[in-house]
C-alpha cells in the first residue's frame, strides 16, 4: 500500500483532472490523503464530491493557510504507509506510475528515494 499526498490551495481550474489521474492508476492499493491550504474558491466542494464517491481519499483542511511546505509537513504526519507519492494539484500522473514506482522500491530495498 501507499500513500498519495496533495496539497492545494485554490485548485478548482485543475484539481479534477489530477483527481482523475490518481483514482484511474492501475495499482488501486493506496490512501489518498488532501491537505486543503484554506482554499476560497470551489476547491472544497470538488473534493468534498470525490471523498463522498471513494472512501480512500482523506481531506484534511487547515483552518488557515499554511503554505505549502507545512502543509506538505501536516500531511505527511497524516501518512500510513511505507511509501509516500506527492502530487500537485495541477499534475496528471499516468495511469502505471504507481505501479511502477511501487515494482521498482519493493525491487530494490536499497533505494531510499524515488523522483519522476
Amino acid at each position: 500500500m501507499i500513500s498519495v499526498l496533495m496539497c492545494v490551495y485554490n485548485g478548482e481550474n485543475y484539481i479534477v483532472d489530477a483527481i482523475e489521474s490518481i483514482l484511474n492508476q492501475t495499482y488501486k492499493k493506496f490512501e489518498f490523503i488532501v491537505i486543503n491550504d484554506d482554499s476560497n474558491d470551489e476547491t472544497s466542494s470538488i473534493l468534498d464530491k470525490y471523498a463522498e464517491k471513494d472512501n480512500r481519499i482523506i481531506i484534511y483542511n487547515n483552518k488557515k493557510r499554511l503554505g505549502f511546505t507545512k502543509s506538505l509537513n501536516v500531511g505527511l504526519k497524516r501518512c500510513r504507509t511505507e511509501f509516500v507519492a506527492c502530487i500537485d494539484h495541477d499534475d496528471l500522473w499516468d495511469k502505471n506510475k504507481l505501479k511502477l514506482q511501487i515494482d521498482f522500491m519493493n525491487n530494490n530495498q536499497d533505494v531510499g528515494v524515488l523522483g519522476t
